[in-house]
């Protein structure tokens, strides 16, 4: 953080850990292999943007069946539907043909749900701050592992720790520059100073 006063003031740089408004933790929702990693950190992302992608082949072989069999459904409900019309099948024959298409694609519906349970998305836009895990990673103990770390881009909020020597130089209002972990600047006024020391540092909390 860049901090500067009144023209010809002298300027104040401080470094820390990010913070921000909104920040939060994409974890796997299921099991399988980390095959996909599409960020890396300090990457800007999207809203729904695809982060990863973890592959499991026996949920792929359940939509490849559910598939299947909706599309056999189908062919015979559209195929059956035509005799019934021409009047070569008793009417009461649609209402069985019917429920058994939508038991078959509730089937699939509920198959690729879960199939798709293994793509993970920005829930916002945001800013990647951390990526922890590798492509290659690790089958069922995939399941809640933090994949990606990221915080939200507006609000953006930066936190520092003075000590009490630079304190006196900064107040409420200040302008500020924040540089971010992808290097992009950023400006802001400061708008919290610390009134209480830290116990453990001896230093003040200082937020833009």
């Amino acid at each position: 953080i860049d901090t500067s006063g009144p023209p010809h003031s002298p300027q104040l740089i401080f470094s820390g850990p990010p913070g921000a408004e909104k920040k939060g933790t994409i974890t796997a929702r299921t099991g399988g292999i980390l095959t996909e990693l599409r960020v890396k950190r300090g990457q800007h992302v999207k809203k729904g943007e695809i982060i990863a992608v973890l592959s499991d082949d026996a949920r792929e072989a359940q939509v490849a069946q559910a598939s299947a069999l909706f599309n056999q459904r189908k062919t015979e409900l559209e195929a059956r539907r035509k005799l019934i019309d021409n009047g070569m099948m008793p009417k009461l024959e649609i209402v069985n043909l019917e429920s058994q298409f939508k038991s078959a694609e509730a089937q699939l519906t509920q198959a690729t749900a879960e199939r798709d349970r293994g793509v993970l998305r920005a829930p916002w836009d945001g800013i990647i701050t951390e990526v922890p895990s590798e492509v290659g990673g690790a089958a069922l103990s995939m399941t809640g592992a933090a994949v990606a770390q990221m915080v939200a881009l507006d609000p953006i909020l930066a936190v520092v720790e003075v000590s009490e020597t630079r304190l006196a130089g900064l107040k409420v209002g200040d302008p500020a520059e924040v540089r971010l972990v992808n290097g992009q600047k950023v400006t802001g006024r400061l708008r919290h100073v610390g009134k209480t020391a830290i116990a453990t540092t001896r230093t003040y909390r200082v937020e833009v």
